[in-house]
């Protein structure tokens, strides 16, 4: 199981993946105990920024920003 100091690799091409109005991988990560969600979010920001034209689609920041929030109330809230 990933940790801290540990990595955990997601495709780049798969960075845009949605169901509804949320990106799948905030809430994804959200469900896992052993990730901070906040650092997660501002990596996958930065990942994003960093991989831009790796992956299909267009990011729809009010999207992302609204996945971000729905992450961090699922991980209040378990």
């Amino acid at each position: 199981m990933p940790g801290v100091g540990q990595d955990y690799h997601i495709d780049a091409k798969r960075f845009l993946e949605s169901h509804d109005e949320f990106y799948e991988w905030p809430l994804h990560m959200a469900e896992k105990t052993w990730v901070n969600i906040e650092e997660f979010n501002a990596a996958f920001r930065q990942a994003l920024a960093a991989h831009a034209g790796k992956y299909k689609g267009e990011l729809d920041n009010a999207k992302l920003e609204a996945s971000f929030r729905q992450a961090v109330r699922l991980k209040a809230n378990p």
